[in-house]
């Protein structure tokens, strides 16, 4: 007698459908990190504006021109120089001139720095110029 073989199939189910529990946890959490971390980041330069209560401003376009406490000028956190504030305000204002643009300048600053800005920015043919301040009485950092 010759030795049987027996041979033993193995039996691969597919998968009938896909668990999305582990994908919505996920979606979840990105966009609960994403909530967080997004009002941080439009004030990520240290600029510490000066006092006075205002009505808020809506918008739904804006860039944000800093002006830091050692002088250095920003655009929507990239660093620019005095000399090219012209064009780059030109070029996002052309790219759409709905937008609204915010002065934030440091209180230690000397006020001609800040109309200096003002006159470059209004020159470009700018004409709805904001200055950003703090709300009285908050607490500063």
């Amino acid at each position: 007698m010759s030795p049987t073989r027996t041979r033993s199939r193995s039996h691969l189910t597919s998968i009938a459908r896909i668990e999305i529990t582990p994908l919505m946890d996920l979606t979840f959490l990105l966009l609960i990190v994403f909530m967080i971390t997004a009002p941080v980041l439009e004030f990520a330069v240290d600029v510490r504006p000066p006092e006075l209560d205002a009505a808020p401003l809506k918008c739904d376009t804006h860039t944000i021109i800093n002006l830091t406490r050692d002088g250095r000028l920003l655009i929507d956190d990239i660093v620019v120089t005095r000399e090219s504030l012209g064009a780059s305000v030109d070029r996002i204002f052309n790219a759409d001139p709905a937008t609204q643009f915010f002065v934030r300048a440091d209180e230690s600053r000397p006020y001609g720095e800040v109309i200096g800005i003002m006159r470059t920015v209004k020159a470009v043919g700018v004409t709805n110029i904001h200055l950003v301040t703090l709300s009285e009485g908050v607490i500063r950092r």
